[in-house]
Order: structure tokens, then sequence, then C-alpha cells
């Protein structure tokens, strides 16, 4: 029987990217229990300090910078360029050689073009997948190599054609998210109103506590915050708010939006379909991010959350308006269905079967 051997290639920037991979290789996993999955990190090509230096200077621009981020990251959209492509391709060939894989498959932007540089110094072939996570478009996705993208949705794949990728070569999936999404149950709603606020992975979450202010001062809603592996914004809120439920890191993300009637959070993509796979309405406040801003507007286009980009907005009125809108709330719901409904199953055992490779692997 053909054993699969896939290399996963993601990054730490954020952590949508590795949440992706993870979930890739669950979905492959699940499919092909013979198959061998491995999740390396796409920095590696280089030597440690650089790259442990290159994650310092993106996690202080998000942080602290985040206009001088924006301007990178447009920059990068007209120069999609890197120097020191013959490290890069002979770091690829290492992990290769490592690991043998037939199929590799990017969840970070830039790892296409570290493999198409790696092809075309050796001319080693190897079928070569990216998993778009995000809706807006950036060029730094685009590889000459690349077989197959896949792409949360329909309107994102229409840019990537209009950019010269076949359209057979584009795959609507939605971004790759945990089975246990789609497989936890909502809850009942209830009289009181539960409201979950996260700042995704690293516990980025704007202005904190003037949303705990606003919440905190609201009857009939229960707050439920998840600040990730910000240990000093868990204590302060824990210290300020006794009466909410705080909580650090969890793999239990699932669980506590299919118990929420409304998520609080960034308009990152894998938080975005997480919602959208729990059915969970939501509402991002003022995204400054280019790739989260362009999830916004696309959260906004189909209907499925509320975003506030006016900073003087008052944000406890626009919160406890919307709570109070049932209508609104299941209007939300049903339009995330349809997005589910819109995918149809699609996922990256499908993109694999497209390029040959399932059916063999799993006779």
């Amino acid at each position: 029987m053909f054993i699969m051997n896939v290399l996963i290639m993601t990054g730490k920037f954020g952590m949508g990217h590795v949440s992706a991979a993870a979930s890739v290789k669950e979905k492959i996993e699940y499919r092909d229990p013979s198959a061998v999955v491995h999740i390396v990190d796409i920095m590696d090509v280089f030597p440690r300090e650089l790259s442990s230096l290159a994650y310092l200077g993106f996690n202080s621009l998000v942080n602290k910078c985040p206009k001088i981020y924006n301007h990178f990251n447009k920059l990068s959209e007209l120069h999609a360029w890197f120097p020191m492509k013959r490290i890069v391709a002979r770091g690829i060939g290492r992990m290769v050689k490592e690991y043998d894989p037939d199929i590799i498959i990017s969840t970070v932007p830039f790892s296409g073009m570290f493999v198409s540089t790696y092809m075309k110094y050796t001319h080693n072939e190897i079928p070569l997948i990216s998993c778009i996570t995000d809706i807006s478009f950036h060029k730094a996705w685009l590889s000459p190599k690349t077989k197959a993208y896949t792409v949360g949705s329909g309107s994102l794949k229409a840019r990537l054609v209009r950019e010269g990728i076949p359209a057979g070569s584009v795959f609507v999936t939605g971004i790759p998210v945990k089975e246990r999404f789609t497989e936890v149950k909502r809850a009942e709603t209830g009289r009181r109103k539960r409201v979950l606020l996260m700042g995704g992975g690293l516990g980025l979450i704007s202005s904190a506590d003037g949303l705990m202010d606003a919440l905190s001062g609201m009857d009939d809603v229960d707050v439920t915050v998840i600040t990730g592996k910000n240990k000093k914004l868990q204590t302060e809120l824990s210290e300020k708010y006794p009466d909410a439920e705080i909580i650090g890191f969890t793999d239990k993300v699932s669980d506590y939006m299919a118990e929420a009637d409304l998520l609080i959070s960034k308009a990152g993509g894998i938080t975005m379909f997480e919602a959208i796979d729990s059915e969970t309405p939501m509402l991002v406040i003022k995204p400054f991010l280019e790739q989260e801003a362009g999830n916004a507007k696309f959260m906004e286009r189909r209907g499925i959350g509320k975003v506030i980009w006016n900073k003087d907005a008052d944000i406890g009125a626009e919160i406890k308006a919307l709570l109070s809108d049932d209508k609104a709330l299941n209007e939300m719901k049903t339009n995330m269905k349809t997005i589910t409904d819109e995918i149809g199953g699609t996922d990256i055992n499908t993109v694999i079967g497209d390029l040959g490779y399932r059916e063999e692997a799993v006779s």
C-alpha cells in the first residue's frame, strides 16, 4: 500500500498559520490514517539567529507599530521578492531530504516562493498546495510552482483567476479549522446573553479595559475572556473583573464559541471561519492590520458579523444594541450556514485528490 508523505510548511507570524497547519494535518489523517504528515516552520530554512530576529521584528511591528507593518505589507505586495535565494533553496533541500514528501502544503505567505526557488535550482518537482489563510488577497501567496490553491471565498478565487491562476487550480474550501468547531452543538440561547472576548493566540485584545468596563455594566450578560498566552493580561483582568470568566490558553475554544451569543475578536481568517463553523455571530472593533480589514469587509458583505470602523463610536452602546437584536443575530447565523453550504464539504483532501494522490494513497 502506498503511504503518502505530506510536508506542511507554516510560520509563527501570529498563531493563525500554525492553527491552519494543524487543521490541515487533522483533515488529512482523518481521511487517510496511514498518511505521514509533518509540520515544519518555514523560517527554519534560515540560521536560527536570523529567524529569531525576523519573528521578533514581526511581533514588534504588529503590536507596537501597526501602521509601519501595513506599510511594509503594501510594499511586499508591489515587490514580491526575497533575498538569500540560495540559502533558502538549501534550507528547503534539507527539509525535502529529511521528510521525502510526496506533497508540500503551505499555510503561510512566501513559503510557496521558497519552494519554487528550490525547484528552480534543483529541478526536483514536488506538488505544492497553498492554503491561503485570509480572505483578502496578497501577491506573496502566489508562486510559479504552486499546483493548487485553497481559498476561503468565491470572491478570492475570482481575484486569483484575474491574476492569471487557472480557475481549475483554485478550490473554495473555506479557511481550514479543526473539525470540532462543526461537531460541537450550539447551546440553547437562554435569557442571559453570553459574550466571548478573544484576542487571538497571543491574547492581543485592543482596549480590553474599555470593553470590559462596558460589558460589566450590562445586565443579563455573562462574559468569558480568552487571553491566550498573554498571562499578564489574564492576571490584570481577573483582578479587576472578578465576575467575568477569564482564562488563558485553552484547547476548548470550540466549546466556548458554541456557548456564546456573540464573539468579539480580531478579524483573523482562522477565527472568522471558526465562528462560521460554530455559527457564532461576530463583532470586530476597528481592525487595523491590512489583512484583517479585508477579512472584516468580507464579514460585513456576507452579513455574518458587525464591524465598528468609527474610532469615536460608543462601543458599549453598539454591543448592547446588537445583543438585544435577536433578529440580527439569527440572520448572521443563517448567513454563516449559507457559507458552509456553499463550500459543500470541499477541503484539502479534495485538492489532494485532484492532484491524483488520494486514490493511490488509500487503495
